[in-house]
């Protein structure tokens, strides 16, 4: 019940949270069959809610099992059809053993046509990489297919990619590959159900690793980062709508991350001497890539439009402060790992939103203004946007107090860098 009362809600505000979500599924979905969706997991939880929100079908996850070590915690995970698998380290072969029940769960899910999402690396990793992938995604297919009188389990590989999902603002881009069919493996599962698992947790990866954008070496981030940072300059989307269904966007950050995983040493070594250069000039004027980016269009007008906007921005801003104050303490003080910052963010709000709505609704409908709450989302996403539109005004707007030949010579610095660009 809860799963289908908050899922408008959740998707409005991951609606908010990202600037923008592209959604790649280049083919209609396997009607009545058993699915899995296996994906890479670069955060915390923020994957499994985009896919909930966003897939017609109801999803059921599956997730680390000392997540429900109380009674209460596990209630409602399991009302967000969560199914719990464990780790030696929640607890042991104790703990391990109830697994059993955890794939017997599954494989009934899958065998009444139900999807089922895994997190098939098996732990969370901040990161533009795909780590090796445990066993899980194939066991559960080939299982299913052996308990129950299913033929066919289809293996739907996911790639989950954020621009930076530990900020607001940003983009996630959600690619689907090419289905793999379990019954496929089940001649090897048959023969040695180790080589059968083995077979099909390559093929798996061999799927996924298309839709993942990866930087093979952990020392080329930062620059990989920066060109990212300059093409999306360059190439500014409009906030809405919020969601786009294409690949686009995802291919280009692709070819860039291979054109830097590819680049020789020397090649490296210079590139990131340039980068640095530019990076310490626009440090010197006080500005940034997004000014140089968007210059042309920091006009009088445009400031003069958004001054108009202040008023109902800062009232969308002060009936949300408290909230936000509130998350962003808690995920500064209390959240130590960076992989679960965006996500605790992001459910902290959502629950302040399912907590508080519905009382201020019973109180204005008492009052006869049952209306006045519902403008508290819409001055919250009108602030948002407005932040949006003011960062990027600001930006360009610093460089014309800048002496013409020092803009001139920046600006013609970054054309140099776009150019690079493959």
């Amino acid at each position: 019940m809860l799963y289908f009362l908050t899922r408008f809600p959740a998707k409005i505000l991951l609606g908010t949270y990202f600037r923008n979500i592209h959604l790649n599924l280049p083919y209609q979905l396997p009607k009545d069959q058993a699915i899995i969706f296996a994906a890479n997991h670069p955060t915390g939880f923020l994957e499994p809610c985009i896919m909930a929100c966003w897939l017609d079908q109801p999803l059921y996850f599956v997730v680390r099992g000392n997540l429900f070590s109380k009674k209460l915690v596990a209630f409602f995970l399991e009302t967000y059809h969560m199914i719990p698998f464990f780790r030696m380290k929640d607890g042991g072969y104790t703990k391990i053993r109830n697994n059993f029940k955890s794939f017997d769960r599954a494989h009934h899910i899958l065998a009444s046509k139900k999807p089922v999402m895994i997190l098939a690396e098996g732990l969370t990793i901040h990161e533009k990489r795909l780590r090796p992938l445990m066993k899980g995604t194939a066991r559960m297919a080939l299982g299913a297919m052996d308990d129950t009188d299913l033929t066919e389990v289809v293996i739907i590989p996911v790639g989950i990619n954020f621009t930076d999902s530990n900020q607001v603002r940003t983009e996630a881009m959600i690619s689907f590959g090419t289905p793999i069919y379990a019954s496929h493996f089940q001649g090897a599962y048959a023969e040695n159900a180790n080589k059968g698992i083995l077979e099909l947790t390559r093929e798996v990866r061999r799927r996924l690793e298309p839709e993942v954008l990866i930087i093979q070496n952990p020392e080329r981030d930062q620059l990989a980062e920066f060109f990212f940072e300059l093409y999306r300059n360059d190439h500014l989307l409009a906030s809405w709508p919020v969601t786009t269904r294409d690949d686009h966007r995802l291919r280009r950050h692709q070819q860039i991350a291979n054109w830097i995983n590819n680049l020789s040493d020397t090649d490296l070594a210079e590139l990131e001497t340039e980068v640095q250069q530019y990076q310490k000039a626009l440090k010197e004027q006080h500005v940034n890539d997004l000014g140089l980016a968007t210059f042309g269009q920091s006009t009088p007008a445009t400031g003069l439009l958004l001054a108009l906007m202040v008023l109902p921005a800062l009232l969308g801003w002060l009936l949300h402060w408290p909230l936000l104050a509130f998350a962003r303490y808690m995920v500064k003080y209390q959240v130590k790992s960076l992989e679960f910052k965006g996500s605790i963010f992001y459910v902290i709000i959502l629950g302040g939103y399912l907590v508080f709505m519905p009382i201020l609704l019973i109180i204005a409908a008492l009052k006869g203004y049952w209306y006045l709450p519902l403008f508290i989302p819409i001055l919250g996403y009108f602030c948002v946007n407005f932040r949006d539109k003011l960062k990027r005004w600001q930006s360009g707007w610093r460089l014309r107090s800048m002496p013409e030949k020092v803009r001139s010579k920046l600006l013609a610095w970054r054309l140099e860098l776009v150019h690079k660009l493959p």
